[in-house]
């Protein structure tokens, strides 16, 4: 396998001596060997002789999907295989059974002496059937009659891979080991429409050479809106234009979806109103517009972009602006909150309609742009004035009901603007001292829902993670921002903890998956790879400020970090950016096509700037903009 999948970046970024001017520079590197996430072969359990009394285990090295494929040597007459599959080793074969399956609780086949059996779906013969398509790290073969010997296994994927057009290094082993897993989930996450791959209940029009991006790669295999405003992130910063078709087509099967009352599915495969989903087909919108950059390519979605933020919200609005659900329970994880004022809801909406607004200005809706954006304003003071608990010093969940202070809530009031810069330091204090875990940062403070999630105070969802790690950038806290990042995902990647290579859909109670859905659980997650986003747009620092990166920030956030570099793709051509601490400051490092300006910067205060060498006035903010290629270094007075 090649592609995102198969290349990490794996060398030192090198301080090196600078041009004669006397500027110092960084060397990037090109070295994407170490880190890399990659391999369809099986690396344990081969060779290996299959009887009734000796089933075989075979092992990957992480999670694949794709097609099992079998070769083998020698099989007694009537053998009948059964395989089961499992993406850890603990749910492996229990019962002699997979731990997810569509449609077939084993992938059973009739093999002969040197053949090679690539797992396909449907019936061979009647009562031995196959799902074909899994995901997988773990397979365990049984037979029920017979012998036979296994000489190879691998997996054949249904994708093949393009070349990378993005990446991450830094001085922290960890980062780099998550930046890539996030890289190949998200990958997986990019199927054919072909109804022997995508979930039983999935139809979605097109024909098999549409490509979607889903939810997870063994359960859901299917789009979900959540899922798209992460993922679609991940894939674009990693795998560029390769990842801008899927990324639309995916948008597009949602838009095609919307109903008269401007509500969008959460996805095909789902009849329930999750009141949430709406507002991020909104954010990912605005997302494809900001990456991409091309008016043209957003523009079809303004007639469903204007249903979302005018009629559906706007219909579940009271006197005060606030929304008010009628569809409990109904977001992303189904949770039974005490009411139907609820902190998420209207922090998400804000967030929504600052995103809508955004997208109307690049499309010259200028009305649209200013009527949203006063009204994502207008919330400020009635939420504040629901929501804000002064004792705790933190937006709690609902009016209604016991008191628990959310991370979703407080996270996206944050990013809203609806927090006040004093409510959001203390959020993200209140929400630290009482949520942090081993595991990352719970979603909430007390177990008082309703149903939707076990144990809120002791469950971690990384896709609410990736909201709030950014929340707490865009305080301007960075090392509690990295903290949260490094404990969740690092938890995933951790040997000690089942760990398949991939993000995991959710941490459950004792940090594993038993506290959460047990073998249904997913661990390979598309909504869970948000640590590739805030690697290179937070961490690295390099984000869009205006579509296509036509402006853009370089502004590092090292938190600690010796070192980072990467590569950024755009529509314009690759930005390579990297930061080195040196003694009173930064040196950093800038190539960007010249048709982009870019504002770039380090966290030093009032510092002294050289662009090449050569000192420079910087902004009030301590940045400076500049277009091109140049060597920067940030220094204390």
């Amino acid at each position: 396998m090649t592609g995102v999948a198969g290349v990490v970046v794996a060398a030192a970024l090198l301080l090196a001596g600078g041009p004669v001017d006397g500027a110092r520079t960084i060397q990037f590197t090109s070295s994407w060997q170490r880190y890399v996430v990659s391999g369809t072969t099986a690396a344990r359990g081969v060779p290996a002789a299959v009887t009734p009394e000796s089933p075989a285990t075979l092992v990957w090295r992480h999670e694949v999907a794709g097609s099992l494929a079998l070769t083998f040597g020698a099989v007694a007459p009537g053998t009948l295989v059964h395989v089961a599959f499992s993406e850890t080793a603990e749910y492996l074969g229990v019962g002699g059974t997979s731990d997810w399956s569509r449609t077939y609780l084993t992938d059973d086949h009739l093999p002969r002496s040197g053949e090679t059996w690539v797992d396909r779906p449907g019936c061979e013969a009647p009562g031995v059937c196959a799902d074909g398509y899994r995901a997988f790290r773990f397979a365990r073969v049984y037979v029920e009659r017979g012998s036979a010997k296994i000489v190879h296994a691998s997996v054949h994927p249904v994708n093949g891979a393009a070349g990378p057009q993005g990446w991450f290094l830094s001085s922290d082993e960890t980062l780099n080991r998550i930046w890539y897993s996030s890289a190949y989930t998200a990958q997986l996450m990019q199927l054919p429409n072909d109804p022997a791959v995508l979930a039983s209940g999935c139809a979605i029009p097109g024909g098999p050479s549409l490509q979607v991006i889903v939810d997870g790669a063994k359960r859901d295999r299917c789009p979900w809106l959540g899922d798209q405003a992460v993922s679609q992130l991940s894939l674009l910063l990693s795998a560029g234009t390769a990842a801008a078709t899927p990324v639309e087509n995916t948008l597009s099967l949602f838009a095609s979806a919307q109903r008269a009352d401007g509500y969008i599915p959460a996805s095909p495969m789902s009849t329930s109103v999750l009141f949430d989903y709406p507002a991020y087909w909104v954010i990912a919108v605005d997302n494809l517009l900001l990456y991409r950059g091309d008016p043209a390519e957003v523009r079809p979605y303004w007639p469903a972009l204007v249903k979302v933020l005018d009629t559906w919200y706007p219909s579940h609005a009271n006197d005060d602006g606030l929304l008010a659900d009628p569809y409990p329970p109904g977001d992303y994880a189904y949770v039974g909150r005490a009411g139907s004022l609820v902190a998420y809801y209207n922090a998400l909406y804000g967030l929504a309609l600052e995103a809508g607004a955004q997208v109307a200005e690049a499309l010259g809706q200028q009305s649209a742009a200013a009527a949203w954006s006063a009204r994502a304003a207008s919330l400020a003071r009635p939420f504040t004035a629901t929501f804000w608990d002064a004792a705790a010093g933190a937006f709690e969940d609902s009016p209604s009901g016991p008191t628990v202070h959310p991370q979703d809530g407080n996270a996206f009031a944050i990013l809203a603007g609806l927090a006040s810069p004093a409510q959001a330091v203390s959020a993200v204090a209140r929400l630290d001292a009482t949520t942090r875990l081993p595991w990352g940062n719970a979603v909430a403070d007390a177990d008082v829902w309703r149903g939707g999630i076990a144990t809120p105070s002791q469950t971690v969802y990384p896709f609410v993670s990736y909201f709030d790690v950014g929340a707490r950038f865009a305080t301007g806290d960075d090392a509690s921002a990295l903290d949260e990042l490094r404990r969740t995902w690092a938890w995933m990647q951790s040997p000690a903890h089942a760990t398949t290579g991939t993000d995991w859909e959710a941490i459950g109670a004792g940090g594993s998956i038993d506290g959460y859905q047990r073998a249904a659980s997913s661990l390979a997650s598309g909504w869970s790879t948000g640590a590739l986003p805030l690697l290179t747009s937070d961490v690295l620092g390099v984000r869009p400020t205006s579509p296509g990166f036509s402006t853009f920030d370089a502004v590092a956030h090292p938190a600690g970090l010796a070192w980072a570099q990467g590569r950024v793709p755009t529509p314009a051509g690759a930005i390579t950016f990297g930061f080195k601490r040196v003694r009173g400051g930064y040196v950093l490092r800038l190539q960007a096509p010249p048709s982009l300006l870019a504002r770039v910067g380090a966290p030093v205060a009032s510092p002294r700037v050289l662009v090449d060498g050569k000192p420079v006035a910087a902004a009030p903010d301590g940045t400076v903009s500049l277009r091109g290629s140049h060597v920067i270094e940030v220094l204390q007075q």
